[in-house]
């Protein structure tokens, strides 16, 4: 059962990473953008769901230093889903909080529709989505929230390792 845990944490750490290095090399290529952005919402929401099954460090109380952004992301991944909207490049100082971009160049999240009255009818939860998304994401650099919420995911990741091996 440990082995399973840590090939399955290898995979998913190796997967995000993936997709986050693919969106630094996109470059201002919208479609590699695009997908890669896509590609990283997908397993920022799996490494998610995971950890809330097999971690016990990743219950609510320790959760909660990602939950905005993890709630902001699912609003973006589900809107990604089914709505295929695109993001803004823009030109910015090239000293952001985590430099990724060679020539300052970024992608930014950029505004998105706000969850129509049928989709909170089937789904309570979006509108917390959709004001975490407006609150921790809306025009900040996409590597950078990417690289915020990796950073914690992978932590949690190792963690569920030890209580794996504990029993």
């Amino acid at each position: 059962m440990v082995r399973e845990f840590r090939e399955r944490n290898s995979l998913l750490k190796f997967a995000l990473e993936g997709a986050i290095e693919r969106l630094d090399k996109a470059g201002s290529t919208r479609n590699a953008a695009f997908a890669s952005t896509g590609e990283a919402l997908f397993w920022i929401v799996s490494i998610d769901e995971f950890l809330q099954k097999n971690s016990k460090d990743y219950g609510p109380d320790g959760r909660t230093q990602v939950l905005e952004l993890i709630q902001a992301f699912r609003y973006a991944r589900n809107i990604t889903a089914h709505n295929s909207i695109e993001w803004r490049h823009v030109k910015r100082d090239v000293y952001t909080k985590y430099y990724w971009s060679k020539f300052g160049d970024v992608w930014v999240w950029s505004a998105l529709p706000e969850p129509t009255t049928d989709v909170l009818k089937q789904h309570k939860g979006m509108l917390i989505q959709y004001r975490m998304y407006n609150k921790r994401l809306l025009n900040q650099a996409i590597l950078d929230t990417f690289s915020d919420v990796k950073d914690v995911l992978n932590h949690y990741l190792d963690m569920s390792i030890k209580d794996t091996e504990k029993g």
